[in-house]
């Protein structure tokens, strides 16, 4: 039998319910549209913040917005989500409280967040033991005073500039402030719906019981054991069955590298004594202060010859950015004498563009 058109409407205004909610607003306001959705018993409900109750501006900095509405009755408040749709990207709006009286019931808020274009909502869940919601929220609450403490200390990291030619090392220490596990761990539902093939568990915590048989649960007894079963399963050490094979022979030991044997002359290898200082010192002399323009000559021939020989004088070849590295290479393995030094000097002075011209001055 069906109902009549008062019975109807008895039941469907039965199912409604007056919200007052009120937002209190920080250092910084907001001009965007605003929603919040209330998850409850009974479901949840999506209420737009647009006109206030007085018909004033609503979220001005240091002020309160109270709203009204009447919507269906979500029963006993588990948790709300407040949104806004600024796409600006200076956007920042400060919410401090938020209060929602429903019929004879009052539900408060400590929100104290800061949301912007990125991070453009949050879940809140009511204070107090009567709504068992007491630890969540202390939880949630130093997960964000974490985050912000690690965006302000993040902040004060630079990176230093890259000298040109020098080592760069620099490591900007990422893993350590990365805030995307905490923000994950934030914005998580506190009731996680869970599949089969996993289960609940605290990220990077183990249970205490656990820690402690990991510090203090280590069988010696199975330790002694292997240790015992390494040394007496270690095989005897193998003789070799013919003594008259050289075991030290052979490529894998001893490699036949070439010796020269040199004839020495006889004073040479004699001690030497304080009268053979002079015949010491005329043969430094004769040999390398006498000597020493023909050996900066023959030096000069060769380190000239050797640019030419190795093709070091097509430094056109290489990209401008790597011609001034290329003359310092030239420069640290070619320039070992005074005749090598005099002729690559001359020779990068020919070859050497002219905008890299004063950057190998400047590297002799």
């Amino acid at each position: 039998m069906g109902k009549s058109q008062s019975e109807k409407s008895a039941s469907k205004k039965r199912s409604d319910a007056d919200y007052a909610i009120t937002i209190s607003t920080g250092e910084e306001g907001i001009e965007a549209p605003v929603s919040m959705k209330v998850r409850g018993d009974n479901g949840t409900v999506s209420i737009p913040l647009t006109q206030t109750k007085g018909g004033e501006k609503s979220f001005q900095s240091k002020s309160k917005s109270e709203f009204t509405c009447q919507t269906t009755d979500v029963g006993k408040i588990q948790c709300i989500t407040v949104e806004h749709n600024e796409k600006e990207k200076d956007v920042l709006w400060h919410i401090k409280t938020v209060q929602i009286t429903k019929g004879s019931e009052t539900y408060n808020f400590n929100a104290d967040v800061r949301l912007d274009q990125k991070e453009n909502k949050v879940n809140l869940y009511p204070v107090g033991t009567l709504f068992g919601h007491q630890r969540d929220d202390y939880v949630q609450s130093e997960l964000r005073r974490l985050r912000e403490s690690l965006r302000s200390e993040s902040s004060k990291l630079r990176r230093p500039p890259h000298k040109p030619h020098e080592p760069f090392v620099y490591n900007d220490l990422r893993p350590y402030f990365d805030t995307s596990s905490v923000e994950r761990a934030i914005y998580s539902p506190v009731t996680y719906p869970t599949g089969y093939y996993t289960r609940v568990t605290a990220l990077r915590i183990v249970e205490p019981w656990e820690a402690y048989g990991m510090d203090y649960g280590v069988n010696y007894e199975l330790l002694k054991h292997r240790k015992t079963r390494s040394l007496s399963s270690k095989p005897p050490p193998s003789k070799p069955t013919d003594e008259s094979i050289d075991r030290k022979q052979g490529s894998t030991h001893l490699p036949p590298y070439p010796a020269v044997n040199m004839h020495k002359p006889p004073e040479y290898s004699q001690a030497l004594t304080v009268d053979d200082i002079p015949k010491i010192r005329s043969l430094i002399k004769s040999r390398y202060s006498g000597a020493a323009d023909a050996q900066k000559e023959k030096d000069y021939k060769r380190t000239h010859n050797d640019v030419y020989r190795m093709q070091l004088d097509h430094i056109d070849g290489y990209h401008e950015k790597s011609r001034g590295n290329m003359l310092r290479v030239y420069h640290s393995y070619l320039q070992n004498t005074p005749g090598s030094k005099q002729a690559l000097r001359e020779l990068c002075d020919q070859i050497a563009p002219k905008n890299t011209k004063t950057t190998v001055k400047s590297a002799k």
